[in-house]
């Protein structure tokens, strides 16, 4: 039963009336620019928007629960000081009166730490499962990629084809983690979009790490055919990077670059097997991602070679964004245009002359690419043998590319073109983001077991990237 949900403005009055009684002390913590980043970031985190969503949550009858805000806020808060624990984070409040504050509490009031493992537990929809399973149940039973940094090849094409028909058919469906998206919707993304630090037409960009779990893959002896596994939610996967085997999650996100700000943010977080390929990965994120109507569009998809198949290309041209993936060179040759008469390596036709043509745009409503002459703009004086053969008008040669001759190569931004480089350069930022969720928060040190866990504090530090970037943008504007 939920007796009482306090607001923004409770939250806001109990500062002020706390300001006074413990005025020295906070003085003296918020001149360290942690406290006073967190002191803003609390400020700035509104959190009535979800306050009808989590009355949804409770039963109406049974003891009340108290401190369901505060909780929240003070996990937010926890993550911001790069703190992984519950039960390390309450040992924390109990010796800080600042960060009982900062979260809503009372310091004589301290909820113990299972009241926050049953706040994450209130917003995942699982089912019961058995941790007591036979031994060597996460065997690794493949073999490394023969190549250096190669991702572990262990899926066929058809899966992806599959996925994109079934999440074309089905474009509505639940997922057990979606009360945790929606927090990170309405916290983060909506709260950046609402500052400006989200524009429309944004590039979409899309990459996965490997996240090890401290817990075992050969678990804990019972008896000599059983073992019990503290995560059976992880298996074992490969890492490309390192070049090794490890047993966890992959971390995937979608992300964006502000180059007005210089500020990278996420806009879509996924947690998923560690032996999931990032093909697959990728189709399933975007499919969560597509179901919500946002009030800004992306208009591009970035993604690497991992995800090199017409399949994918074509679900994102059905979502109404230009696929921008790069092509596995491994797999195609030293010249991907082989197949192709008269078409240079970098994707351009050829001239009798044995000239490159030269781009002139595309025609959107036929779906195709123009090329012209490349002496078009003097064409008269020029000095090319075959200025008549190839054209007797002053226009001069043209020749168009259409999208549909295969849009790995000519859709709507050619592949290598200018153009295509500029935008594949933003995919950084989604490297950039896995970077500073695994290291500079820290989760690779994380020490909570099982998927639910592991994705709320996801999450968690989703929604303390967007605060981040909103303290920094307005830092530099003040």
């Amino acid at each position: 039963m939920l007796k009482t949900l306090s607001t923004y403005q409770d939250y806001i009055n109990f500062l002020l009336v706390n300001n006074k009684k413990y005025k020295e002390i906070l003085e003296y913590k918020l001149s360290d620019r942690t406290y006073s980043a967190a002191l803003f970031k609390m400020v700035q985190l509104d959190v009535d928007n979800i306050r009808e969503f989590l009355i949804t949550k409770y039963s109406h009858t049974g003891r009340p629960a108290k401190y369901q805000m505060e909780i929240l806020r003070t996990i937010i808060l926890m993550v911001h000081f790069r703190c992984l624990s519950f039960k390390e984070w309450i040992i924390r409040l109990r010796g800080d009166p600042v960060l009982c504050l900062l979260s809503g509490f009372d310091p004589d009031h301290i909820p113990g730490h299972s009241n926050l493992y049953d706040f994450v537990s209130r917003l995942y929809r699982e089912d019961i499962k058995e941790h007591i399973l036979e031994k060597e149940h996460f065997t690794n039973k493949n073999k490394k990629p023969k190549g250096s940094h190669e991702k572990l090849v262990n899926h066929k094409p058809e899966t992806v084809k599959d996925l994109v028909k079934e999440y074309g058919d089905h474009p509505d469906f639940d997922l057990i983690e979606d009360d945790f998206l929606y927090l990170f919707e309405k916290l983060g993304v909506e709260f950046s979009v609402s500052k400006g630090l989200i524009e429309d037409d944004f590039i979409l960009n899309g990459d996965g790490s490997a996240l090890k779990t401290h817990a075992s893959s050969r678990g804990t002896r019972r008896n000599d055919d059983l073992r019990y596994y503290s995560d059976v939610d992880a298996d074992i996967g490969w890492d490309s990077d390192l070049e090794c085997f490890y047993f966890g999650y992959t971390e995937y996100n979608l992300s964006i670059a502000s180059h007005k700000y210089k500020i990278d943010l996420p806009v879509f977080l996924s947690l998923v097997k560690a032996s999931v390929h990032d093909a697959i990965t990728s189709i399933k994120t975007l499919a969560a991602f597509s179901r919500t109507d946002r009030k800004v569009k992306a208009s591009c998809l970035c993604l690497d070679s991992a995800s090199d198949n017409y399949d994918t290309r074509n679900y994102a041209s059905s979502l109404s964004m230009i696929p921008i993936i790069d092509i596995n060179k491994r797999n195609a040759g030293n010249n991907v245009y082989e197949q192709f008469n008269d078409i240079s390596k970098n994707g351009v036709p050829i001239c009798k002359n044995n000239l490159e043509m030269k781009y002139h745009g595309k025609d959107n409503t036929r779906q195709r690419h123009k090329y012209r002459c490349p002496f078009y703009k003097n064409l008269k004086e020029c000095d090319c043998p075959y200025k008549n053969e190839c054209s007797k008008s002053e226009y001069g040669r043209t020749v168009y590319i259409k999208f549909a001759d295969d849009i790995r190569l000519f859709g709507p931004v050619p592949y290598g073109s200018k153009k295509w480089k500029k935008i594949y350069k933003d995919r950084t930022s989604t490297e950039r983001m896995n970077q500073r969720i695994i290291n500079d928060y820290k989760m690779k040190d994380m020490r909570m077991h099982g998927r639910k866990r592991n994705f709320f504090i996801l999450i968690m530090i989703g929604i303390n990237i967007h605060l981040d970037a909103y303290y920094k943008v307005s830092t530099l504007i003040s």
